[in-house]
């Protein structure tokens, strides 16, 4: 009789993928650009300003910044061009994949999240690959450089651009290049950053930027409906794979922490506004 064999499915590794080489490199180029676009950026708009003409002073004069802002805008839209180009190459060697479309369930767990935040629930909505926040961000960036990029290019070329469309558009393009990239600032520091770095599920930063990988117990805190299929995908059970679907209750800050936290961010919008919406605040 001959013996018969059992293959055994590896185990879940300890780190797992999110991100490969290539959306890693996309958005690095971006970072970099937008760090220089609002650098060289704004003090254009507020060239009166001290803090401007110290920042005019560093790059060695107006035409050296300038040229710098150029470069970085350049770079801004090889970074969407590059995602457009992994996209379709993804698609074509993997298969479609959908997980970052908008669905009922993220209005769902926004409104969720947001009982949550207030306490009137008592756990976090349970996320799939992607939460309603970052779907959200996600396409807030494909909206941000479809309009920065056409804007910019208005107003660098405002003589191609005066053949095209009438004077009132360029002003419009002009305005809303600069209101724009407020927004960009404020959603960045604001939102992105305390999500991706000074978050205390995450502080000092998420290592998923920089290598892609995240460690399977923040992929199941954060993702749990992922990790349920990852899990049953590796054939884990026992501690591993107890409670997949079940809300994950973590213990709330202490709250002096939170006020000392909530002390800074106030802080920090304030200092934010009086320097870039000084009228808001005369």
């Amino acid at each position: 009789m001959a013996q018969q064999t059992t293959t055994k499915t590896a185990p879940m590794p300890n780190f797992i993928e999110r991100f490969d080489k290539h959306q890693r490199y996309q958005h690095i180029l971006l970072i970099v650009s937008i760090f220089f676009l609002c650098l060289t950026g704004f003090p254009i708009k507020y060239a009166d300003a001290a803090w401007a003409r110290a920042i005019v002073a560093m790059f060695q004069g107006f035409d050296h910044m300038f040229t710098v802002h150029l470069v970085s805008a350049v770079c801004m839209i090889l970074s969407g061009i590059y995602h457009i180009v992994w996209i379709v190459l993804h698609f074509k060697n993997h298969g479609p994949k959908w997980a970052m479309l908008p669905s009922f369930k993220d209005f769902k767990d926004a409104w969720h999240h947001g009982l949550y935040l207030i306490g009137v629930r008592k756990a976090r909505p349970q996320y799939d690959r992607y939460t309603y926040l970052e779907k959200f961000e996600y396409f807030a960036v494909i909206y941000g450089i479809l309009l920065m990029g056409l804007s910019g290019f208005v107003l660098w070329f405002p003589d191609v651009a005066a053949w095209i469309m009438p004077r009132w558009v360029i002003d419009m393009f002009r305005i809303a290049h600069s209101n724009e990239a407020l927004v960009c600032l404020f959603a960045l520091i604001i939102g992105h950053f305390f999500w991706v770095h000074f978050n205390p599920d995450a502080f000092p930063t998420s290592s998923v930027w920089y290598n892609g990988k995240i460690s399977k117990q923040h992929l199941q805190e954060e993702h749990p409906l992922e990790y349920a299929r990852l899990a049953e995908l590796y054939g884990e059970t026992g501690d591993n794979g107890d409670n997949l679907h079940a809300e994950q209750v973590k213990p709330p800050k202490g709250r002096l922490f939170m006020l000392v936290e909530l002390l800074i961010y106030v802080a920090f919008v304030i200092v934010l506004l009086a320097t870039f919406i000084p009228a808001l605040l005369a």
